[in-house]
């Protein structure tokens, strides 16, 4: 009597790897497609929203000072601005309080007229006749100075 060999059928152990297989394929790229969404991958990029914040100056316009200040706003601007918090852009403009040199009363009536204007700081005056009689006034301002 001749024994028989008994053996696995071979397409019954590669149909199950391969069931295996594409499962495992399926499962992985499940949890990568469910990865990418979650990251915001495929979200449109937010739109900026864009401020404009304003800088007074109490001054000559033509003076050094007032010149280097719109010299870094330009700078700055031409950068594309400052990105704050809440992806808020900020840009700046100068407002300028002209006051003449000789005439330290209209220190005073230029804070008010910056302060109207809604800036959010003020440079100057740069010049000590113009300071020392108005410390009270720049002290007083509702914006640093």
């Amino acid at each position: 009597m001749m024994k028989k060999s008994f053996s696995i059928p071979t397409w019954h152990l590669s149909s199950r790897r391969h069931y295996q297989w594409l499962i495992s394929s399926f499962l992985i790229s499940t949890m990568l497609f469910a990865l990418l969404l979650s990251s915001n991958v495929f979200a449109q990029p937010k739109q900026q929203n864009t401020t404009e914040l304003k800088v007074g100056y109490i001054g000559q316009p033509n003076s050094n000072m007032a010149r280097g200040i719109q010299l870094a706003i330009q700078e700055i601007n031409d950068a594309g601005g400052v990105v704050g918090p809440n992806n808020i852009t900020y840009t700046f403009a100068l407002e300028v309080a002209e006051v003449a040199e000789d005439n330290p009363a209209e220190v005073a009536n230029a804070i008010q007229q910056l302060t109207n204007q809604q800036v959010v700081a003020i440079f100057g005056p740069d010049t000590t006749a113009l300071t020392e009689p108005n410390i009270d006034a720049l002290t007083n301002a509702s914006v640093p100075v």
